[in-house]
């Protein structure tokens, strides 16, 4: 059936199965990012000096890791999001806290990849482009600023996100 084909070209693609991969990968990144996700209610912590913008925060264990000597910061009921320390893009290194220091600059990240990561994201990659590119140019679907809408009026969407937690 369908369910287990695509349950076999996961292991496939992975080397093992998704779910362990993701883990494993998840680990890698440890001390990097924080990352942490706050629930309704949860308390996050904002700095004037360190916040890229207003909508960056740090968890409570982040700030309290951290030095925000003479900083201008406050404290805040949240109702989601995540943790902003160790990312560079975010948060001023200067105040990421004891265990995430972000990227480091002369660490190559790729090298932390399993193997067969390595070997089946290449073709896997061209593999979906490939495939979008016959759905979306080649069967006729037509790409406009807000939507994706088919010859016979059909719309469609396509979101992609650039974080872990969608």
């Amino acid at each position: 059936n369908s369910e287990s084909m695509l349950s076999w070209l996961s292991w496939l693609a992975c080397g093992s199965l998704p779910s362990t991969l993701l883990e494993t990968i998840k680990n890698l990144s440890k001390g990097t990012v924080c990352g942490k996700v706050w629930k309704e209610g949860d308390i996050a912590y904002w700095c004037k000096q360190c916040q890229v913008d207003s909508s960056c925060a740090i968890c409570t264990e982040c700030f309290e890791a951290g030095d925000h000597t003479n900083h201008e910061w406050a404290a805040h009921t949240v109702g989601g999001g995540c943790c902003d320390c160790g990312d560079p893009e975010a948060w001023a290194p200067e105040g990421f806290c004891k265990l995430h220091k972000g990227p480091q600059p002369d660490e190559d990240p790729t090298l932390l990849l399993p193997a067969v990561l390595k070997c089946t994201i290449p073709p896997l990659a061209e593999a979906v482009a490939r495939m979008l590119n016959r759905v979306l140019i080649q069967d006729g679907y037509y790409m406009y600023p807000d939507n994706l809408i088919s010859k016979s009026g059909t719309e469609y969407g396509l979101l992609l996100f650039n974080d872990e937690n969608h």
